[in-house]
């Protein structure tokens, strides 16, 4: 009996013994640490306003010249879209005519041809001309010199006929008033080439021989516009309105031409549009009952700014203004008192 409770007591202890062991010797789990993961924070939209943009105006400016009287002669002016903070960039007493905006805004073209710094400034000659147009890519002025039409670039240089040169007589076959296309590459021009005003496009070719009336013109076409009512040809014959030429404006999605008319019926000058794909005219001023002129696009395309002619003083002296419409004629609005030759910042 003794020996089996020490029996027992013996099996307690080497009981116990090996549960120690056991716990001594128990592998506790490895947790593995959650991997390094570098996180990336999203791009932030950046509240920095580049300096181009808060340099660049929200409406462009328009230019135009104001006759200033006697021997003040014409001045080009700017202002701002709505007509305010006009200013005067050429104060000479030449007559300053014709200005044609740089694409970039930054320079304006004036016959001559001079360019200018926006503001007047650092005013440069290019060589004789007249009816400066710049190309909407900015590398070319197209213009007028004795009634033919010529390229050139934006220094002067590499002036370029646009057309063969045609031998003439004093005021015969002129090609006036250059509208470039959107795409640089066609311009719209006025000729009197059959004895009356025709529009015209051509095709920009620089690489012309110079050549003679008769010579290949196959990148000039002419656009068949007529007049509705009276049943008169557009333009006229008429030999007392044989240097009223047409003042033309592309639009600048390149689809229509807004151009100046004087209808010997009405007896005044008018603003009209012609539809290239159509090949519909529409009078978009002989409800006015003055001479409306000089038509010009809004960058956009929505508006026109033309000059009227608003008064007339005891010497005969004819006062023009500057008005915006728009492109149906709607909504004459005035602009600017004692202006003309309005023309659009781009």
């Amino acid at each position: 009996m003794k020996m089996n409770k020490l029996s027992f007591v013996i099996a307690i202890l080497i009981l116990e013994a090996l549960l120690g062991c056991a716990q001594q010797t128990q592998v506790q789990p490895i947790i593995p640490s959650p991997p390094s993961v570098e996180v990336t924070q999203p791009p932030q939209p950046s509240t920095e306003i580049p300096i181009t943009a808060i340099l660049k105006e929200t409406k462009p400016k328009i230019a135009f010249v104001r006759d200033l009287g006697g021997d003040l002669g014409w001045d080009i002016f700017t202002a701002d879209a709505d007509g305010s903070n006009i200013v005067n960039i050429t104060n000479s007493p030449s007559q300053d005519l014709w200005p044609t905006w740089s694409p970039d805004g930054t320079q304006i073209a004036f016959e001559g041809i001079y360019v200018m710094d926006a503001d007047g400034g650092n005013r440069t000659f290019l060589g004789g001309g007249v009816y400066p147009a710049w190309s909407p890519n900015g590398t070319k002025i197209a213009f007028s010199s004795l009634g033919d039409l010529f390229t050139m670039n934006t220094d002067g240089t590499s002036k370029s006929p646009i057309l063969p040169i045609l031998r003439r007589q004093w005021d015969t076959y002129s090609q006036v008033c250059p509208s470039w296309f959107p795409d640089s590459k066609r311009v719209a021009y006025a000729s009197n080439g059959m004895g009356y005003w025709e529009i015209f496009e051509v095709t920009v070719n620089n690489n012309l021989n110079i050549g003679i009336l008769g010579a290949d013109t196959s990148n000039s076409k002419k656009y068949p516009i007529h007049i509705s009512g009276g049943g008169l040809r557009f333009p006229t014959d008429n030999i007392a309105y044989h240097n009223l030429f047409p003042v033309l404006s592309v639009s600048p999605d390149g689809g229509t031409i807004a151009f100046d008319y004087y209808n010997p019926v009405a007896f005044k000058r008018d603003i009209y549009l012609f539809d290239i794909e159509t090949e519909k005219v529409k009078c978009l001023t002989c409800e006015a009952s003055t001479n409306c002129y000089f038509p010009t696009w809004s960058p956009d395309g929505l508006k026109i700014a033309f000059t009227m002619e608003t008064s007339k003083d005891s010497m005969g002296h004819v006062g023009t203004d500057i008005y915006v419409m728009d492109t149906d004629g709607g909504n004459p609005t005035l602009l600017i008192k004692n202006g003309m030759f309005p023309s659009w910042q781009r």
